[in-house]
């Protein structure tokens, strides 16, 4: 699996797990590509995607 594609999952996984959002693919419709979620949810999808960057070894931003 690419270093892309594998950083899709990555952030599909935590999407899904954290803020219980089925894709990230655009689909074109406000109903389906805009969520409400909650603030201590957000905070803990971003600490998971810091702490997954953190176990890569990579303390730089990805693009």
């Amino acid at each position: 699996m690419d270093s892309e594609r594998q950083h899709d999952a990555v952030l599909d996984q935590i999407a899904h797990h954290h803020l219980r959002i089925t894709t990230l693919e655009t689909r074109n419709a406000d109903s389906l590509d805009y969520y409400e979620i909650s603030v201590w949810n957000l905070k803990a999808a971003l600490d998971a995607a810091y702490q997954m960057g953190l176990s890569d070894g990579k303390g730089e931003k990805c693009s």
